[in-house]
């Protein structure tokens, strides 16, 4: 399973949008907050992507899932996050 990392290094770390309906997904923007770590991104349409998260860049978990719209947006928040000192995201397909 391959996908994109994104790991805050601020409140709020931002990327442009690149193109519609990758081949992979890609986290567009990624904010950290006193409810959680948001990522947004963009998939293909209709799958179902597993969220993974690691504080070592070696061994990765998954923290939950997200299924993109139509217009193939994903989103999901990490309510954990604000308690940790680090973590590392990755989004892979199912």
């Amino acid at each position: 399973m391959k996908g994109e990392l994104c790991q805050c290094l601020g409140p709020t770390l931002s990327r442009p949008f690149l193109r519609p309906f990758l081949e992979k997904p890609v986290i567009n923007t990624c904010a950290l907050s006193a409810s959680g770590f948001r990522l947004v991104g963009q998939g293909k349409p209709g799958l179902v992507y597993y969220i993974q998260a690691s504080q070592d860049l070696v061994s990765w978990i998954g923290i939950g899932l997200s299924v993109a719209d139509t217009n193939g947006n994903l989103s999901f928040t990490d309510p954990d996050a604000p308690s940790l000192a680090s973590r590392a995201y990755r989004v892979t397909e199912q």
